[in-house]
């Protein structure tokens, strides 16, 4: 993790073999296919809504039975997606009133296209699939079973079949050291379909404390987060760690935990959490956050802690793409000026894009140059002047810079310490962080072992 991004020296040295392997990784993303649209429910609202993705097996070229490939849990009526590899499928939904998971008679479903089964080729994109709920009890008997009683398939087809979703883990797992990390980058594909991506509890859930998650960056895993796990309080928070492929491009990878996060709090109704994101983490966590806000998610991030988030990109990304023989998606979105940065900070028309109302922005950067090769005031790999982007300053509840490097500073005991300590005042309702006044200060480091 030390080198987060590519010099053009690091580039060539890589040679040829690297980037055909980021480019057969694109390909095999671009294989499959994309089914997409909208819940509408004009009901009383009662009740979570379970939308099922459904294989269809085929016998001589005809339809013989559909087995349940995924199933999402939404809080609201709205959009809903699936990624899956090519294949005949039909979607089934239904809102659950009684809450026992599970479709009862009498209870609103609904069907795509009036229960045909439609085809979804290698690359293809269905979307503005309209989801209808209503009450008219299915007359036939297999559609009955399917509603209540659904068969999983043995193989996972979809994307979201092999996300974590709340399983258990630990920060010192030999699956969170660092190749796990290079592969994310490289190997988005083989990161995904291997199991590893999703939100993971270190310990089993407990509706008494708050839920924390750590967020990871670019070539990072939730172990990076290990050291400091075991400094921060146990007994009011819990922490969730999310894992996610940093090759991917960043806004798809905040749209999966945005959704991940929606199917946890329909499971658990926590009532609010913090996030702690660490280097690219923070622009994820950005990107996540307003899509939560734009589907309407009950969800409630009190406190966002941002730690040497490039917010204004960085120029290495930029000659990534312009150099390499194939360009790693999240290169794109980190580049200076990419379309992604912009969007995160502004809308369409130009005006300034706030943080969802109610969250705290907590900015914390780091300044020690240690042995960087540039001569930019920077935490040996983030200049100061993307960390402290002009607009992220401006909306931050609180500012703090640590003499730490861009990796010590999740390994220094001021951070842990500062941590526990504005987590111990989690606000029952947050203001605009606009209105707030700022504390800006430049902590020595502490850290323990190497800063680096």
């Amino acid at each position: 993790m030390r080198v987060l991004l590519p010099t053009f020296l690091v580039l060539i040295s890589l040679g040829g073999c690297a980037f055909k392997e980021v480019a057969r990784q694109q390909a095999l993303l671009q294989e499959g296919c994309t089914i997409s649209g909208r819940i509408a429910d004009a009901g009383d609202g009662k009740g979570s809504i379970s939308v099922g993705l459904y294989k269809v097996r085929l016998v001589d070229g005809e339809a013989a039975d559909a087995e349940l490939a995924e199933q999402s849990w939404y809080e609201k009526p709205g959009q809903w997606a699936f990624y899956a590899k090519p294949g005949r499928y039909q979607v089934i939904a239904f809102r659950d009133q009684n809450g026992d998971g599970q479709w009862q008679p009498g209870e609103p479903w609904g069907a795509v296209q009036d229960l045909e089964e439609f085809n979804c080729p290698r690359g293809g994109v269905l979307n503005r699939l309209t989801l209808d709920l209503k009450r008219d009890l299915p007359e036939d008997p297999e559609l009955k079973g399917m509603l209540a009683h659904p068969e999983a398939g043995a193989q996972p087809v979809s994307l979201g079949g092999v996300l974590a979703r709340g399983e258990s883990t630990q920060l010192r797992d030999a699956r969170w050291e660092a190749q796990t990390g290079a592969q994310g980058l490289w190997r988005p594909m083989d990161f995904l379909t291997q199991g590893k991506a999703g939100i993971y509890f270190l310990e089993p859930y407990d509706a008494r404390r708050i839920p924390v998650l750590l967020v990871h960056g670019i070539n990072g895993t939730p172990g990076n987060f290990a050291a400091m796990a075991d400094h921060l309080d146990k007994k009011r928070f819990q922490l969730w760690a999310a894992a996610y492929p940093s090759g991917l491009a960043i806004e798809g990878s905040a749209r999966i935990l945005s959704r991940l996060l929606q199917e946890l709090q329909v499971r658990y109704r926590f009532k609010q959490m913090i996030v702690v994101a660490h280097s690219m983490g923070g622009l994820l966590t950005r990107s996540m956050l307003l899509d939560l806000a734009a589907s309407g998610s009950s969800i409630k991030v009190r406190q966002v802690f941002t730690l040497a988030t490039p917010w204004t990109g960085d120029d290495r990304a930029a000659m990534g793409v312009r150099h390499a023989p194939a360009v790693i998606r999240s290169w794109r979105d980190m580049a200076s000026g990419s379309d992604f940065l912009q969007g995160l900070f502004h809308l369409p028309s130009g005006a300034e894009r706030s943080w969802p109302a109610g969250a705290r922005h907590y900015l914390l950067f780091a300044y020690d140059r240690a042995d960087s090769w540039s001569a930019e005031s920077s935490d040996s790999v983030i200049p100061l002047r993307s960390q402290l982007g002009e607009a992220a300053q401006r909306q931050a509840y609180q500012l703090r810079g640590y003499n730490a490097t861009h990796v010590g500073i999740l390994n220094d005991a001021a951070v842990w310490r500062d941590l526990n300590g504005w987590m111990a005042e989690t606000p029952a309702e947050a203001a605009q962080p606009t209105s707030l006044r700022r504390n800006t200060q430049f902590r020595s480091s502490e850290a323990v072992g190497s800063k680096r």
